[in-house]
């Protein structure tokens, strides 16, 4: 079996990944189809600067600075943004970007990946929470930064959990585990949002 042309955007186009091609100015020159079929642009629509239409707001600054820093210092970098999908929701993306070179050394453009890192984002702010969690557990009752917090708040969720460990109504280790993790979960949604 011969090994696939690169080139053949049959190829291209099925890696589970957004796979694009920038100028050496940093122009986007092409996306694939998993990206066209993920954002609802066109190939037209995301050339050149056109891709940054679907960026979150709040992560696009952040990104372009990595981007112009990539582009002058000529060397790879990533970073993460959240990407619109066709139906308005955002998705966190890692964004990988390499630069291609000549046998000469001279930069021929830019080759890229966009890996969807939703899952990794939510997992990492639900132990973010959940250690949070722990952490003001371990402090004395009445001690924690939300102490007295509405219910709804997230300091008062975690003040109504440590009121009832102190009575010693989740006393057994199974249930003061599972107030912790549900507890440590709504935390994390509300940090999340």
């Amino acid at each position: 079996m011969t090994p696939p042309d690169l080139n053949d955007l049959r190829v291209v186009n099925a890696i589970p990944a957004h796979i694009w091609r920038a100028a050496p100015d940093g122009a986007v020159q092409f996306v694939n189809q998993q990206w066209m079929d993920y954002t609802g642009l066109s190939q037209e629509d995301s050339q050149s600067w056109g891709w940054v239409s679907v960026i979150h707001s709040d992560d696009l600054p952040g990104l372009l600075d990595v981007w112009r820093r990539v582009l002058a210092a000529g060397q790879p970098d990533e970073a993460e943004a959240r990407v619109r999908r066709f139906d308005g929701e955002y998705r966190w993306y890692l964004i990988r970007m390499v630069p291609v070179r000549d046998e000469c050394g001279a930069l021929l453009g830019w080759y890229g990946t966009n890996t969807d890192n939703e899952d990794r984002k939510r997992a990492q702010a639900l132990l973010t929470g959940e250690n949070r969690l722990l952490e003001m557990l371990a402090q004395p009752e009445g001690t924690h930064p939300f102490a007295g917090a509405p219910l709804g708040a997230p300091g008062g969720i975690v003040s109504f959990v440590a009121a009832n460990l102190a009575k010693g109504a989740l006393s057994t280790g199974a249930a003061r585990k599972k107030a912790i993790v549900a507890v440590a979960r709504q935390l994390a949604v509300d940090l999340w949002r």
